[in-house]
């Protein structure tokens, strides 16, 4: 499975997009993918998603959210992805079946080759970062507060990428190169 997130969120498997019903469920996934492979609790899912609504309908809306997840993962052969683990839910998600995580690491690697001196490698791997995004993070969730909060994170490391690379082109000697993007 791939899971998108800079840009739209989307998901495919094994070459198909998933089909995930409502910008709620969309929005439970997507918190579940900010919080990958780690329990994530229902209360913190509940003050996220519907802040103010009654405890019992918002756990009630919840359950149909996350039924909708899981039917979507089974249709994709992926039952056990998420679980349920007290005092919440699990989303496994493996290395690399997230954007956001494939850029962080080749940001990481591109960072640490400038600082190795290795100019080159420095703006390949931050070519590659950056290539990853297809438009503003999580944009068709920005009504939800805490995708805001982390596509506004996901776009500082960009433009810190950004500005790596920029430095990486110059010390390469690609200065044309850069000048157009300027």
């Amino acid at each position: 499975m791939e899971f998108r997130v800079l840009g739209p969120l989307e998901v495919t498997a094994d070459g198909r997009s998933l089909s995930l019903p409502g910008p709620r469920t969309r929005a439970v996934l997507a918190l579940l993918l900010v919080h990958a492979n780690q329990v994530i609790s229902s209360d913190r899912l509940i003050d996220e998603l519907w802040p103010g609504r009654p405890a019992r309908k918002a756990a009630d809306s919840l359950q149909v959210r996350l039924s909708e997840l899981r039917k979507a993962f089974r249709s994709a052969g992926e039952a056990d992805r998420l679980s349920t683990r007290p005092p919440g839910y699990l989303l496994r998600v493996a290395a690399d079946e997230l954007d956001a995580q494939r850029f962080e690491r080749l940001a990481a690697e591109g960072d640490a080759a400038l600082a190795a001196g290795d100019a080159v490698t420095a703006a390949e791997r931050l070519d590659q970062a950056l290539s990853l995004w297809r438009g503003p993070a999580l944009s068709d969730l920005d009504t939800v507060p805490a995708a805001r909060t982390q596509a506004a994170r996901l776009e500082e490391k960009r433009l810190a990428a950004l500005e790596t690379r920029a430095e990486a082109l110059l010390a390469c000697g690609r200065h044309r190169e850069l000048i157009a993007e300027l």
